[in-house]
């Protein structure tokens, strides 16, 4: 799974406060709920825009980073209304290095999967950046800064800023940035790059893929190719009341990261799912079925499991509309304040994010995969996606919402 977001500043949201974030089951950092919030709060705004058949594939974990570190660059209202979108202002301590600290987790080398990030600071070559921003960015989110000529030479630094995109996601994204994108105003481009590969605890057969029924709404029904197994380790919450969905949960190796699929009963009833009352519930339902026990939903047992395999790649190209809606405005007029990042008067004019996601027998790809306890059975439980659903990978031992999407019609 692959994640690039983009966010550009050119020359010249009062988010509701609610209750603080303790840990819980489902979400054992604080900041791990506040980026949830987030994340769904960000899928809820972009959703309308989507077509009723579109496959969705984002990343909440990549804009939570690059809003990141755009903070420490920001000052008064603006810095409020990110702080706020973000939900920091409900944690128990300072929302910057909470976040550092979760990644610093999440991000740590592991022998079972992949999950690598890469964060850049382009400036142009006349601009100064504050050194207290520097240090700032370098120290928390590991981010290099790089000098390109955008007053002179756009288009070659635009050329430069996706060759480093396509070699951090081993060219699946080659053109992040199109050249209406970097003009000759251009400031600076913050670059996040998300990378994710990990195989099933419990791998698929390949030659037992076949193409059967998948219903994409109660009246229409199309072959997809679906995947098999008989052993996978599994949970799995059938006919949830407050979801009207199915709860599924995968293990990847390792058991550190998950994909948890949501399936609504009526094929395509993503309705109660939507909004803050089904974010909410989605919350309620992770909490509710996640116990603990080795980071994991218990009870895990033994599943014969068929799902279909696909492959998303989902772009967007304006986030701003979203996160005007999430009350964050001052950053993309010339209101915006970023003195403690650089003398120069700039403000946001762009912000895209591109995501791609592989789900096969193996397990899911990005750029570039221990034992739990099972509860006895005689027979395994059977598993069926055969309808469209909602889909998230987590890094279990924090709660990080790592990707988020949906898949309609698998065979698009």
């Amino acid at each position: 799974m692959l994640l690039v977001i983009a966010c550009m500043l050119s020359a010249a949201f009062n988010g509701a406060v609610g209750e603080p974030y303790a840990p819980t089951n489902a979400f054992r950092e604080p900041v791990a709920h506040a980026l949830y919030d987030f994340g769904m709060d960000m899928y809820n705004q972009l959703e309308p825009s989507w077509r009723p058949t579109e496959n969705i594939v984002i990343s909440p974990m990549s804009m939570y980073a690059i809003l990141s570190i755009l903070l420490p660059g920001l000052n008064g209202a603006s810095h409020d209304q990110v702080y706020n979108a973000l939900r920091m202002t409900n944690l128990p301590r300072n929302g910057v290095d909470a976040e550092s600290a979760m990644c610093s987790k999440i991000f740590q080398i592991n022998p079972n999967y992949d999950l690598t990030r890469a964060n850049r600071i382009f400036g142009d070559r006349t601009l100064t950046f504050k050194k207290s921003y520097k240090n700032e960015t370098s120290w928390h989110h590991k981010a290099a800064h790089k000098k390109v000529d955008f007053q002179h030479y756009p288009n070659r630094a635009r050329r430069k800023m996706n060759r480093y995109v396509s070699k951090m996601t081993d060219g699946e994204i080659q053109q992040l940035i199109p050249r209406e994108a970097v003009t000759t105003d251009t400031r600076i481009f913050l670059v996040n790059a998300i990378a994710f590969k990990a195989a099933w605890k419990s791998s698929f057969i390949k030659d037992a893929t076949t193409l059967t029924n998948f219903h994409v709404s109660p009246t229409k029904v199309k072959q997809a190719a679906t995947m098999y197994t008989s052993s996978a380790v599994c949970f799995h919450q059938s006919h949830d009341a407050q979801l009207e969905s199915d709860l599924i949960v995968l293990p990847f190796k390792g058991a550190k990261t998950t994909m948890v699929f949501i399936v609504p009963i009526v094929a395509g009833n993503f309705g109660p799912l939507k909004g803050a009352v089904g974010a909410s519930k989605i919350s309620q339902a992770l909490d509710r079925y996640w116990t603990g026990y080795r980071n994991m939903p218990i009870p895990m047992r033994v599943c014969e499991v068929r799902m279909p395999k696909f492959k998303i790649t989902h772009s967007v190209d304006d986030l701003m509309g979203a996160m005007r809606a999430m009350n964050v405005t001052d950053i993309f007029s010339t209101e915006a304040d970023f003195s403690p990042m650089t003398p120069e008067l700039v403000y946001v004019t762009d912000m895209r994010h591109k995501a791609v996601i592989k789900v096969n027998e193996q397990g899911v790809k990005a750029t570039a995969a221990t034992s739990i306890g099972l509860t006895g059975r005689s027979l395994p439980i059977r598993v069926e996606i055969n309808r469209p659903f909602m889909y998230m990978i987590r890094h279990e031992p924090t709660g990080a919402l790592l990707f988020l999407g949906r898949v309609v019609d698998p065979t698009k």
